[in-house]
């Protein structure tokens, strides 16, 4: 929450506070903001998880060993053998692409990819549930279209 949710927090509530919007509504969008960035970040982490073209390539973080969300799940789920196993594998410098391919069947096979997309889907679910609070339109039908985008974005 500190980085990406920030920025988008920042920006709903800017975006609020630069028309005049209530302080509630301003406090809505501020918290719809802070769920779409965790969302976004969630998936951004899911996605280095994946098998898609993604724009970079897969396991991109685990080469740079950034924990993410997906493996702090696969970790707290596995056996302490295992765990061990994995975190030295991953705290290596330089890995192969079998090593790679090995920590990313990891999280798939201990449910971090899983519960991390349910997390993930929680804040996008929260985000929906706030955006509820403001009156139908156009503007509401598009806010809820681009935080459902967040869940469904392939890159």
């Amino acid at each position: 929450s500190d980085k990406t949710a920030s920025l988008f927090s920042a920006c709903c509530e800017t975006g609020a506070v630069s028309v005049g919007a209530p302080e509630t509504h301003q406090a809505y969008l501020r918290d719809i903001g802070e769920s779409i960035g965790i969302a976004f970040q969630i998936k951004d982490d899911l996605l280095d998880y994946g098998s898609d073209d993604i724009g970079k390539p897969i396991g991109n973080d685990i080469q740079e060993r950034k924990i993410t969300l997906p493996l702090i799940e696969a970790l707290d789920a596995s056996d302490s053998k295992t765990a061990t196993r994995m975190k030295r594998l991953f705290g290596q410098k330089k890995k192969t692409r079998k090593e790679v391919e090995e920590i990313i069947q990891f999280v798939h096979q201990s449910g971090g990819f899983q519960r991390s997309y349910e997390t993930m889907m929680s804040y996008v679910e929260q985000a929906i549930n706030l955006s509820q609070h403001f009156p139908e339109s156009d503007a509401r039908t598009a806010l809820i279209q681009t935080i459902q985008y967040i869940a469904l974005r392939s890159k």
